[in-house]
């Protein structure tokens, strides 16, 4: 079984009520509604039927610190939604992440027309510089690794994926000539004044080395590494 992540980062001023807007989503509430925000492991999971029914205050308090507000939410399908507003968003980007894995795939809970969609859907609500939807190797010596420094200090991992959307900040700083001439995958789509780039049109496979060896080439030909930066913890 093959783990994948759906990763949003996003160095804008964000306050915690975009949760309610990202769970308010279509396509967030296709993959994960009914569902459960996980709770103290001595009180009952809190369950909701449908995305009208989430509200910050029934967050369970462990979920808010004065760093974040983080929320967690869990399909019956095993579709886990993740999001982390961060106080300071200068040093730590806000976080939306979605979990799944090749059983979702093979049942079409998640499929990439649905993953498209919901990179069309965030991207205007979080405002994320970068989206990424990879897949866990079985050697985490595999997974790229790295951080790419943005214009305004702001880092991303040097990881292309499955899907990679680059917010309009970061196609200008790579280049638009670079996406145009970008011949190793799939697919390039307008969104927001961004780009997103499909590496592949089935499934990305960590285990296949063509998939790692065009991901490889897409990471080269768009010149990531040239913003090489200090490591970063995501």
């Amino acid at each position: 079984m093959i783990r994948y992540v759906f990763q949003a980062l996003s160095f804008e001023p964000l306050t915690p009520d975009v949760i309610r807007e990202i769970v308010q989503l279509p396509a967030i509430a296709t993959l994960i509604f009914p569902a459960a925000i996980p709770n103290f492991p001595d009180q009952e999971d809190i369950r909701l039927s449908s995305p009208r029914e989430f509200e910050l205050s029934i967050v369970p308090e462990f979920y808010q610190t004065d760093m974040d507000c983080r929320v967690s939410l869990l399909s019956g399908q095993g579709v886990k939604l993740s999001s982390t507003i961060k106080t300071d968003h200068k040093i730590m980007p806000s976080n939306t992440l979605l979990e799944f894995n090749s059983e979702h795939l093979h049942s079409s809970t998640v499929d990439l027309s649905l993953l498209k969609m919901l990179i069309t859907e965030i991207v205007p609500v979080f405002r994320p510089g970068k989206v990424t939807v990879y897949a866990w190797p079985k050697k985490l010596s595999e997974l790229q690794s790295g951080s790419a420094i943005g214009p305004n200090g702001d880092y991303y991992p040097i990881r292309m994926g499955w899907l990679s959307y680059f917010g309009e900040v970061l196609v200008d700083r790579l280049g638009v000539e670079s996406f145009r001439t970008l011949e190793v995958c799939d697919e390039i789509i307008p969104i927001h004044n961004g780009l997103l780039v499909v590496l592949t049109s089935d499934p990305f496979n960590p285990d296949d080395e063509n998939h790692r060896a065009r991901e490889e080439a897409a990471i080269e030909h768009l010149g990531l590494r040239r913003l090489l930066g200090k490591p970063k913890p995501w």
